[in-house]
């Protein structure tokens, strides 16, 4: 669950939700700068489906009596939070191989940035699936190019940067810089700079055309004391994201 504080209650958005965001930024990544995903169909599947296990834990999110809903930042915890990341692969791997083999680097950058001596066997183990996983691919005319050339490094990073960017239009931050943007040049950083109410401005720019509208919905909770099982029946809230290249005119 994304909290998003307002000056009349909170907008929550759940983490399969801020997929569908990220997903659609990466259904726009690339242009003459910026490297296309490939192949299109396994990566944008990873896109989505990075986020899948949360499906069954934001349908009862943790909830502190008086403050209202836990981000993700802080619930799950511990051994519950690898039950989560494992129904996240489970969900992948029903889709593909190298779909499990992206959402398997996602996850596994996650259990090594956050606490990563509470998880480290999890990441071990989770290290020496993905390896065989990627022996097996390399072994098929369909995938093997991808890991000949820098391919499967920028599938990963697209997964990666879109996941991030997707958190900051949902909670705004100042101007920030996402790092290992891949472009072809080499890795870079991507600025995210706010140019009005839910507008940006990006630079270098990384989608097709100069301009880009994304929408999701949230629910809209004017309370924190609202009993945790009623929390689904809250009011949608379509929110809207239009982002723009630098020098293009709003």
């Amino acid at each position: 669950m994304i909290v998003w504080p307002t000056a009349d209650g909170f907008l929550l958005v759940t983490q399969s939700t801020h997929a569908l965001l990220a997903f659609q930024l990466a259904e726009h990544w690339g242009n003459r700068r910026t490297p296309r995903p490939a192949p299109r169909a396994e990566v944008l599947a990873a896109v989505l489906l990075h986020d899948a296990g949360w499906d069954h834990w934001d349908q009862h999110p943790g909830w502190h009596p008086g403050q209202g809903p836990l981000g993700f930042e802080t619930w799950p915890l511990g051994q519950e939070r690898e039950r989560l990341w494992q129904e996240t692969l489970a969900h992948a791997a029903q889709r593909g191989r190298y779909v499990e083999y992206l959402v398997g680097h996602h996850v596994l950058h996650l259990a090594e940035t956050y606490s990563p001596q509470r998880h480290q066997a999890f990441s071990l183990q989770l290290r020496e699936h993905l390896q065989r996983l990627r022996e097996q691919l390399q072994k098929e005319p369909r995938f093997r190019q991808i890991f000949t050339t820098d391919q499967d490094q920028v599938n990963r990073h697209v997964l990666r940067v879109v996941d991030a960017l997707a958190i900051f239009l949902l909670r705004p931050p100042a101007p920030w810089k996402i790092p290992e943007v891949p472009f072809k040049d080499g890795p870079g950083f991507l600025t995210l700079a706010p140019a009005g109410p839910n507008l940006w401005r990006l630079h270098p720019w990384p989608f097709v055309g100069s301009r880009l509208t994304v929408r999701v919905e949230a629910r809209f909770l004017p309370t924190a004391h609202v009993p945790t099982e009623a929390w689904l029946q809250l009011p949608r809230v379509s929110l809207g994201f239009t982002l723009l290249k630098l020098g293009k005119a709003e």
